[in-house]
């Protein structure tokens, strides 16, 4: 069962039992990449996770073939949002973030026990 967290800042991520679905297509969030356009969405297999990083309101996906940076705590907003597997999210979403972070984290442990 798909389970989805709407974060204040319009990101949207939906869970389903093989795909994390980062939805910025009507964000505040939405990642600049090449030339300034925006990149709204962003899929990442559940068996391609290696981790997650989590700091404050910002949650970062590791995963194979997504750049990750050597320290994220101490990047900026801006450089956070440069990377399309992070999560942003308002300064009212950090119980939001934290259930986010729990649930990826309970299926990447059951995915490493089967």
């Amino acid at each position: 069962m798909a389970r989805e967290f709407k974060f204040s800042t319009g990101t949207v991520v939906t869970i389903d039992d093989s795909i994390v679905d980062i939805d910025r297509t009507n964000a505040k969030s939405a990642v600049r990449g090449l030339g300034g356009i925006a990149v709204g969405r962003t899929c990442i297999k559940i068996s391609a996770i290696s981790g997650i990083l989590y700091f404050a309101n910002a949650l970062m996906i590791c995963a194979y073939g997504f750049a990750a940076p050597s320290n994220f705590s101490a990047l900026s907003i801006n450089e956070k949002m440069s990377y399309p597997n992070s999560i942003l999210g308002g300064k009212k979403d950090n119980e939001l973030m934290a259930e986010l972070y729990n649930h990826l984290a309970g299926i990447i442990q059951l995915g490493r026990f089967k």
